[in-house]
């Protein structure tokens, strides 16, 4: 769902302003994998902090930038990157690792990065620091990450 409202909204420049999804609870013997509250716990699912993080980190207004990656581009790249400048000051990245296995990653100017992962737990996303500008995303990760000017 990011990469596919990050590509969106890329192409309609600041006139996407809303980010949702549906589905906000369902039994597991319907579809559970599209549920972003867990039926158990009443914890969020990545599907749902995901969601939350995109929505506090992105506002309406903010600028895309063209975005490069050494990895295979197009939408089965292993990787999705998007940058973009928020609140006219803030210049971050979303990353989206859309694989099966971690991967490590070098933003140039990368200070600190919100994680949606394996370790978050269904819980809020986790705030790292980047050595170097070098972050590790576990599979099926997200970051928003904040680059310094």
């Amino acid at each position: 769902m990011s990469s596919l409202w990050a590509r969106v909204a890329v192409e309609q420049g600041s006139n996407v302003a809303v980010v949702g999804q549906s589905q906000y609870m369902d039994s597991p013997d319907r579809e559970a994998g599209v549920t972003m509250m867990d039926w158990t716990s009443g914890n969020g699912t990545a599907k749902y902090w995901v969601n939350r993080l995109i929505i506090e980190s992105v506002s309406l207004g903010d600028q895309f930038r063209s975005t490069v990656t050494a990895s295979k581009t197009g939408p089965a790249a292993p990787l999705f990157a998007q940058a973009y400048t928020h609140g006219g000051t803030s210049n971050r990245v979303l990353l989206i690792n859309k694989q099966n296995a971690p991967t490590t990653i070098t933003i140039a100017g990368g200070t600190t990065a919100r994680i949606v992962d394996s370790m978050s737990n269904q819980g809020p996303p986790r705030t790292v620091a980047m050595v170097a500008g070098v972050i590790l995303l576990d599979a099926f990760a997200t970051a928003i990450v904040t680059v310094s000017p």
